[in-house]
């Protein structure tokens, strides 16, 4: 049998990333060290597309809840023990704000099950928008839907086909994410 591990944090990369990538990987093996975590990172020189990568990492995680962080990325410290505890309390994802700097300013994306998908106005100091991959997903709901072969856009393809799969959530009131576009 299969050992399963509480968190499965999953990281696609490319060659021309791997010092960046590595910065972040560092990061997540120091804040989970010691904890029930496996942290997996796929690297090739552009021979498959995200897609692949993602679902990838999907088939191969033996987490009972799965995240990507994307390779350019960061993670705030505590983010690992900030989502083992919403872990504990079994919902179907665990959905967190994120830090993101759009058009130079910084701006609270705030994730959430049944949040309409609102975009950038170039204002706003808080936009909503529904669950995505660097949520943490029950992987019993995550791999029911496959990530399209593409390099753009899978990810959001992916979470408009698990979130109606979702019931419960939990919810992390705070940024522990840094989208860097």
């Amino acid at each position: 049998m299969i050992h399963r591990t509480k968190l499965s944090v999953l990281i696609a990369t490319i060659k021309d990333r791997r010092s960046m990538c590595a910065e972040l990987v560092d990061s997540i093996f120091s804040q989970a060290d010691g904890r029930d975590v496996e942290v997996l990172c796929l690297l090739d020189n552009y021979v498959m597309t995200i897609g692949e990568k993602r679902q990838l990492l999907l088939d191969i995680a033996r987490g009972h809840y799965v995240a990507w962080v994307d390779d350019d990325d960061v993670v705030y410290p505590g983010y690992v023990d900030q989502m083992l505890d919403a872990i504990s309390q079994s919902p179907d994802v665990v959905v967190h704000d994120v830090l993101a700097v759009l058009g130079g300013r910084p701006v609270i994306v705030e994730q959430r099950l049944g949040h309409p998908i609102q975009e950038y106005d170039g204002r706003a100091a808080k936009i909503l928008r529904p669950p995505n991959q660097t949520c943490a997903w029950k992987r019993e709901i995550a791999v029911q839907v496959k990530f399209p072969m593409w390099n753009h856009g899978e990810d959001f393809e992916w979470a408009k086909g698990v979130w109606p799969l979702c019931k419960t959530q939990a919810v992390i009131e705070e940024p522990i994410y840094v989208y860097r576009k």
